[in-house]
Order: structure tokens, then C-alpha cells, then sequence
């Protein structure tokens, strides 16, 4: 069963003695660079620009309406004025856009049309979205008042709506007229003026669609629809907290970025052949017995999906769902990042190349080929900006690696970077782990660390099986045998990386690393239900320390596994990875360096995922 939460894209827990702010009343006083103090300032109403008053305007004229929602007020074409009229004329759509008890209207918000992508089509009454383009929209309304996401799949070929479903507690991705809004109301707070020494332009903003959650306001406790553009200056960036509910600026903070050479960046411009050739239509793949398809999803970076070996059929689909990236800074500060396409998005961090194929080697051997697409800020490797990559390995002998690396620099150091791999089985119906040199079958979803688990004469800590008998063993990337029982993890081997042995090359295949230090979910997948399946905002938040990651939820309540029964499991994986800037040991970093005379970047990576070793049933194998 799935229980949907509350999501942030960036989040921040600071606590301040403001009696007006732990009530909600008054704006949190800003704190000064790197954490010295701000003289705080009770501010007066944010002065009216007309963007503000126009919108607030809109909010009004929407109340009044029998209806009480704002239309997009994007540009939106002849069939995306139809998806959305036919999505408000469905009563299921619009439920609770009105408090009935009171009688009275409720704050209501189209935020968004877009053409429904073949990575939403995860349900059978959606497959016919796939018999014409541009047959079927998805159309997003936020509902302010209960922090809910609607979202209604449309085809507006037959006119009606194929699906409606809530997020509940989760929060979409805002509009370009909320942004505008945003930018408006931190450019013109006080509080940002009082900080920087000056009035900022829009311009100077970044990260302005980031979600925020400052700690004892109506952001954390009310879960208002919170922003966080930032200003960086130098090495310090200054996050700025906007109320989309309430309009007003709540809090601003200066922290540190860590070091970084001043040098200008290149905007890159936004690649139309990605979103024609890889966003807006899956790839197929026949090679080295490996068949699958893989697109770039809106926010769940690149989604591989149907994948067999040799026939049989493996994976029903992987992706990486979100980054979240937790600095080490006593106020909990940190960012929750999707990636995906460059256009019509809901990504913070974009392609910006052309997935390509690579040879596969392994101690210089040829061994298959692997996918790698790049996500990354226009002006990394400056502070406040990031660099993912996806990597799939396919092996000759029917192994499988899903690789998710960073290559920094976000916004400091000694920052703990997730990646929340979402791995879908296409027949695997049972789980078993290790103990006492056996392997015990799971009776219900759970999860367990990676490091906690026991390993098999193969190093592997997980076994799915399928009724035929077939089985997929897992090995978490804990680095070099022996770290395992000397406790070296990602968290006490900071200092240097754990290189792998010369005779493990082969066996494991391991890129320099510091180990994964990994958190494992798996849960089951009944027919007819989403369960993740579809492209997914960011899930959990930033910066918990234990196995809340976002796909514990999936666990509430746990369900049963039975293998007979045949449905297939899901297995999450969350590593974890902390940063380090220091001269000499850089990881999970980047920055700019000198050669020939200018400045170059130079990356640091980090890389962390799972190997998937698959036998079939007629493999002899042994425990």
C-alpha cells in the first residue's frame, strides 16, 4: 500500500529565537554570512509590484468563481485548453476544491499541461495514449489548502479522462507565473536587502523553483507551497525562503560553498535533439543478447525499462527517482534535486548531452557495453551547482550495474550525497538474505543496510527468485572484500578511497570508491497499481540521517511477499556518500584548475549501485 508524504526539493531546518516567527507572524530574521548574526528586522508588508498584485488579483477572482480554480496562465495550445477543461469538468478532478461543510471556495491552482510521456503510461487503461502523438495530456492542479496534487491524464482524442489520482502531502512543481512571483517577493524582502547590503535583481537569483522547508513556520508546520532562490556570492550563497501560500518571504541564511576559483561560465544552450529524439519517445536496444528501451524521463532521469537477457525477461524498469544531497551544518540544510529532460521538466538538473554507449572493460577486457547520460548545471562546477551521471553496465554474462555518480560541487563540503535507485523486477516474486550460510526467504517488505546484511561465497546480500527457479543475486558496492568486516564504510574511510583488489576486478568491478554504506528496500508490486512506476517529484527529504529516504513509505504497512503468487518485487536502493574538498583526497567533488594557462574543471566523481548477477534456472550454483 502506498502512503504519500510530503516532499521537498530543498530543505532547511533552522531554529531561531523569534518569538514572531515560531508563530508564523513575522518573517525569521537572516543570519549573516557563514552563520554570524543579522540584526533581525520586523518587516513591514512586501511593497506591491504589479506582477504580485496582479496574481494576488487572479487568487481573488478564482474564489469568486463557482469553480474555484486558477487556470493555467501559461501559453497553452488549442489541445491543452481542451485537457484542461475536460480535466475541470470531471467531478473526481475537482473534488475538494470547496469546503463543503463551510460553504465556502478553497485555493486551487492548475500549475501545469503537458503531453503525456511513454514513462507515465505505466497502467493498462493508459496504453492507449500510445496509439497517436499527443493523444493524451497530464494535467496538475495543486490544491493550497489541503497541500495536495491532482493529476488527471486526459485524451483529448476521445474526450475524456482516463485517470485521476492525489499525491497526498506532496507538492508540484510550480508554475513560471509562480516563479516570477517568488523571484518578485525575495528581490523586494528586506530581510534579502538587509543581507546582501542592496536591492538584488531578478537575474542574480538561482534555483528559484527549489521547494523549501524552514523549520517552525507555516512552510514546516502548516506545509505551506515554500521556494528557495538563492544569491551566491563568492564562496557563500544566501537561501532566501519564499510562502507561495501565504506571499511573503520567512526566512534568509548565508552558508558557506567551500572554495572555488572566480572564473566566467559558458551557458550552454538547451539541446532540441535530446528532447525530440530521447524525451519524447523511448529508444530501443538489441545488443550483445541485451534488448531493452530507455528514455529521459521528466524528473526521473533515464528510465530503462523492459530489459531481458537472452530472452528472459529481467528488469520491468530502473531509474534513479532523486538526489538527495544533506550538508553537514547544525541547521540541517539541503537539497532534494530530479533529474531529467532539458524541456518541459519538472527537473532540477538537465541533460545537457546526448546519451551515449561506451565499451565495457573489465581489467582491460572487453566485457559489454554501458549508457551513460549526464545531467548537469549550466555552471558547474561553480558553488551551488550540480553534476549527476547515470551509468547502466550490461555485461556479456548477463550482470547488470546501475551506476548513479556524482560529480559535484554543490553548495560545501562534508555533504552526504543519496541517490534513490528505484530497481522494478519483471518476474522475481521472493526474496531471501543470508544467514548462517543459507539463504532465508523474506515473509513481508522491509529493508535493511546494506553493510548489516551477510554475504554468500559470491558476495552477494540479496537473492530474488521467479517461479521457474531463476534467481538475480545482488552485491552492494561496499567496496573491496574486507571492508565489510573491518567496518570501512563511506562515513570511516573518509580519508582515503578503498581501491579494489587486482584478483577482485573481475568479480566486482569496482570504480575508485568509498563504498555505498547502502540502505535496501524491497516491496512488492501488485498489478494495476503505480507504486513509483510513473515519474515521481523528489520523495522523502533532504537530510534524514536513518532509513527514512522517501521509499520507506512504500513500506507503510508492510505488506506480505508470497513467491507463489508471482508478483514481482521492487528493490530500492539508497547509497550514501559524503563529500570531501580537502586538497588530496577530493570525492564527490569538483572545481576549476589551471592547465595551458586558463581554467578547466576538474571532477572529483563518486559512483554507487548495486550488481545484479542473473542465473537461470538450469545455473549451477551454489549457496
Amino acid at each position: 500500500m502506498v502512503v504519500f508524504f510530503p516532499i521537498t526539493r530543498i530543505c532547511v531546518s533552522l531554529v531561531f529565537a523569534v518569538a514572531g516567527a515560531l508563530l508564523g507572524s513575522a518573517p525569521v530574521a537572516a543570519e549573516g554570512r557563514a552563520g554570524t548574526a543579522l540584526s533581525s528586522r520586523a518587516s513591514a508588508a512586501t511593497e506591491a509590484r504589479a506582477a504580485i498584485a496582479t496574481y494576488r488579483a487572479q487568487i481573488a477572482n478564482a474564489l469568486r468563481l463557482p469553480l474555484p480554480v486558477m487556470r493555467s496562465s501559461a501559453s497553452l495550445d488549442a489541445r491543452q485548453q481542451d485537457a484542461q477543461s475536460l480535466a475541470l469538468a470531471d467531478a473526481r478532478f475537482v473534488e475538494g476544491v470547496r469546503d463543503k461543510s463551510a460553504n465556502a471556495s478553497l485555493r486551487n491552482e492548475i500549475m501545469g499541461v503537458y503531453v503525456l510521456r511513454d514513462s507515465d503510461m505505466v497502467t493498462p487503461d493508459l496504453q492507449v495514449c500510445k496509439s497517436a502523438a499527443n493523444r493524451c495530456y497530464r494535467v496538475e492542479m495543486f490544491l493550497f489548502a489541503l497541500n495536495d496534487t491532482r493529476i488527471a491524464v486526459v485524451d483529448v482524442a476521445a474526450k475524456r479522462v482516463l485517470s485521476v489520482r492525489t499525491l497526498v502531502g506532496i507538492q508540484p512543481e510550480i508554475s513560471p507565473t509562480l516563479e516570477r512571483i517568488a523571484l518578485e517577493l525575495a528581490a523586494s524582502s528586506p530581510l534579502v536587502v538587509t543581507a546582501l547590503g542592496r536591492a538584488p535583481s531578478l537575474d542574480e537569483f538561482i534555483m528559484a523553483t527549489s521547494k523549501a522547508s524552514l523549520a517552525k513556520t507555516r512552510c514546516e508546520r502548516s506545509q505551506h507551497l515554500c521556494v528557495a532562490p538563492t544569491i551566491v556570492e563568492g564562496n557563500t550563497a544566501l537561501f532566501v525562503v519564499v510562502d507561495l501560500t501565504a506571499l511573503r518571504v520567512v526566512g534568509a541564511r548565508w552558508s558557506k560553498t567551500g572554495r572555488s576559483a572566480n572564473v566566467p561560465s559558458e551557458k550552454r544552450v538547451q539541446n532540441e535533439t535530446i528532447a525530440r529524439d530521447y524525451c519524447e519517445r523511448a529508444t530501443s536496444v538489441d545488443r550483445n543478447g541485451w534488448k531493452f528501451n530507455f528514455q529521459i524521463t521528466s524528473s526521473d532521469g533515464v528510465r530503462v525499462a523492459d530489459v531481458e537477457y537472452k530472452g528472459d525477461k529481467l528488469y520491468k524498469s530502473v531509474k534513479t527517482v532523486d538526489w538527495h544531497v544533506s550538508y553537514p551544518w547544525k541547521e540541517k540544510l539541503g537539497y532534494s534535486d530530479a533529474v531529467g529532460c532539458p524541456v518541459f521538466s519538472q527537473a532540477a538538473v538537465v541533460a545537457i548531452d546526448p546519451p551515449v554507449f561506451e565499451t565495457l572493460k573489465e581489467s582491460g577486457v572487453e566485457v559489454g557495453f554501458s549508457l551513460v547520460q549526464d545531467f548537469r548545471s549550466e555552471q558547474w562546477p561553480r558553488p551551488c551547482n550540480y553534476f549527476y551521471r547515470q551509468r547502466f553496465d550490461f555485461f556479456n554474462d548477463g550482470r547488470f550495474r546501475p551506476w548513479s555518480a556524482s560529480y559535484g560541487r554543490g553548495c560545501g563540503d562534508g555533504a552526504t550525497y543519496r541517490p534513490v535507485t528505484r530497481i522494478e523486477f519483471a518476474t522475481m516474486s521472493g526474496v531471501a538474505s543470508q544467514n548462517a550460510g543459507a539463504w532465508n526467504e523474506w515473509k513481508t517488505e522491509d529493508w535493511k543496510r546494506s553493510r548489516e546484511l551477510t554475504s554468500n561465497n559470491e558476495e552477494a546480500k540479496l537473492r530474488f527468485a521467479n517461479a521457474a527457479g531463476s534467481t538475480i543475486l545482488m552485491r552492494a558496492n561496499d567496496g573491496a572484500p574486507g571492508a565489510k568486516t573491518d567496518g570501512r564504510t563511506c562515513a570511516s574511510c573518509h580519508d582515503k578511497p578503498i581501491q579494489p583488489r587486482a584478483d577482485s576486478a573481475r568479480t566486482l568491478g569496482l570504480p575508485q570508491t568509498r563504498g555505498d554504506d547502502a540502505y535496501v528496500y524491497v516491496t512488492i508490486h501488485p498489478p494495476g497499481r503505480d507504486e513509483g512506476a510513473s515519474d515521481l517529484p523528489p520523495i522523502g527529504t533532504c537530510c534524514n540521517d536513518d532509513h527514512r529516504q522517501g521509499p520507506h513509505r512504500f513500506l507503510e504497512p508492510k505488506e506480505a511477499i508470497e513467491p507463489k503468487a508471482n508478483v514481482p518485487l521492487v528493490l530500492w536502493y539508497v547509497a550514501q556518500m559524503v563529500n570531501d574538498s580537502r586538497q588530496g583526497h577530493e570525492y564527490c567533488w569538483a572545481d576549476f584548475v589551471i592547465e595551458n594557462g586558463v581554467y578547466v574543471p576538474r571532477a572529483y566523481p563518486c559512483y554507487s549501485g548495486p550488481t545484479l548477477s542473473y542465473r537461470p534456472a538450469s545455473f549451477s550454483r551454489s549457496p
